[in-house]
Parts: C-alpha cells; sequence; structure tokens
C-alpha cells in the first residue's frame, strides 16, 4: 500500500495530511512534531479539505470522514456510491464529487451532520475529479470516464438548485 501523504491543509504552526492507501490523517507541526488519527477501517482516497469549524474532511471509496479539531471522528456513509471524486468545503459541510453502481456521476452536498444531498451529473459514467466554485454558487469541474472510455472526459460547469 502506498501511504505517501497528500492533499496538504495548512493551519497556523501545523499542516494536515491524508496517509494514501491507509486509514490515517497526520498532523504535523513546524516544532517537527506528527501526530497520527485513524480514520477506521478503509483506506483514504488521498484528497482532503476543511470546513470554517476548522474540521478536516476526507472521502474513501463509499463513505467521507470528519475529523473535528477536539479529535472527535465521525464517518458517513454515502449510499449507493462506488468511487468518491474531488472534495470542497464549504460553511457547513462538503461537496463530493461521485460515483455510483448504476454510473450515475453526482455532486453531492454533505452537512456537518451527515446529510447528503444529490445533484445528479447530465450523463452518466462522469466522476468530478478536480472542482472549484465560481460566484454564482455554481461549479466548474473536471471530470472523468468511469469505467474509461463510457463517456467523455471534459470540463463543466453545473448550476445547483436547491
Amino acid at each position: 500500500a502506498n501511504d505517501a501523504p497528500t492533499a496538504l491543509i495548512a493551519e497556523s504552526g501545523a499542516m494536515w495530511f491524508t496517509e494514501v492507501g491507509s486509514g490515517r490523517i497526520g498532523r504535523l507541526t513546524t516544532a517537527g512534531e506528527v501526530s497520527h488519527f485513524s480514520t477506521g477501517s478503509g483506506k483514504l482516497t488521498g484528497d482532503m479539505t476543511n470546513t470554517s469549524d476548522g474540521s478536516i474532511w476526507a472521502p474513501k471509496s463509499t463513505s467521507v470522514v470528519r475529523l473535528k479539531t477536539d479529535g472527535t471522528l465521525t464517518e458517513f456513509p454515502l449510499p449507493g456510491v462506488v468511487k468518491t471524486g474531488a472534495i470542497f468545503g464549504r460553511k457547513d459541510g462538503i461537496f463530493l464529487g461521485a460515483i455510483k453502481a448504476n454510473g450515475q456521476g453526482a455532486i453531492l452536498a454533505v452537512s456537518n451532520t451527515g446529510q447528503v444531498q444529490e445533484y445528479k451529473l447530465p450523463r452518466k459514467n462522469l466522476l468530478p475529479i478536480e472542482m472549484a466554485l465560481d460566484p454564482d454558487g455554481g461549479f466548474f469541474m473536471t471530470v472523468s470516464s468511469i469505467p474509461p472510455g463510457r463517456s467523455v472526459s471534459t470540463i463543466w460547469r453545473l448550476q445547483l438548485k436547491d
């Protein structure tokens, strides 16, 4: 398993990182002290984000974990999801790229309490792998074909509607 760190997030006096291929999130202080936090069973996919409350979020293949500043870890299952992609912090949770067993790609909005809202992509077999919010509340995202060759990898803009 590859346990090289990836997806660094800086905070005052420390950096957080995922250990890809493991179930751990790490924290490295400017003094060189390293702490590891277990994320339970299953491996992290490598990406991570933080939210305005200071929580660190990291996806697994079928779930997402939230590590609060007090060390409390919560894992939220993602019903029907078989692979996760890009993750992006928001005020009260995260946005997460995902693809479901039936090939439906989506952006999932996951709240701090684990409630999931799904925004389906316009075509199947697309997994959001990178994304950025625009000022209008939509997303620009790059998507990959899952499985390869089933759809055309491209850049999309998705406007969210509640």
